[in-house]
Formats: C-alpha cells, structure tokens, sequence
C-alpha cells in the first residue's frame, strides 16, 4: 500500500493497486494509472490494472497480471464469482 505523499494526517489517502471489472469504474481509485488489462480465459470477464499515479512500476504490473490471472483461474475452479475490485500483491518497487 502506498500513502498519497504531501496529504495531512487529516486528509491521508492510501491507496493500493488494484484490479477493476470492466464498467465499474466507479471503483477505481482516484489518481490512478491503468497499466493494462486481463481477460479471464474462462468466461471473457477484463479487469484493469490500476497503480497509484505517482508510484507506476511495468514490472510489477506484468506480475500482477500473471497473479490476477491464476487469482481468476481460482475463482472459477472454486465457484466463485469474480470480485468488481480485487486488491493486487505490490510486489517489489525499485
């Protein structure tokens, strides 16, 4: 997780990077970066990678979205539905 710098105890934001469902963008953090996108191989559903602005790293993206991509995997071998908003691993930020 990673906090908003220059905000006041008062008004700190943290902020994680994330995956969104398609059309529900009403989720995604404000000040937030899309660095790609995942399609789930099973039923079609995209997600969008979401970073804080100030803190975009591809590498990790890439990560992410090879987590996300099992993470969906899991979801349908398990019976789940897939969340609108998944919080993603930070991974490691050089």
């Amino acid at each position: 997780m990673d906090v908003v710098p220059g905000s006041s105890p008062a008004e700190l934001q943290v902020m994680s990077d994330v995956a969104i469902k398609f059309g529900r963008d009403s989720l995604k953090p404000a000040d937030s970066v899309d660095m790609g996108v995942v399609i789930c191989d099973t039923c079609g559903t995209r997600f969008t990678i979401a970073q804080p602005a100030h803190h975009q790293n591809t590498e990790a993206a890439e990560r992410q979205a090879t987590w996300l991509e099992r993470r969906l995997t899991h979801d349908h071998d398990n019976g789940f539905e897939h969340d609108d908003a998944i919080d993603l691993p930070g991974f490691s930020r050089n």
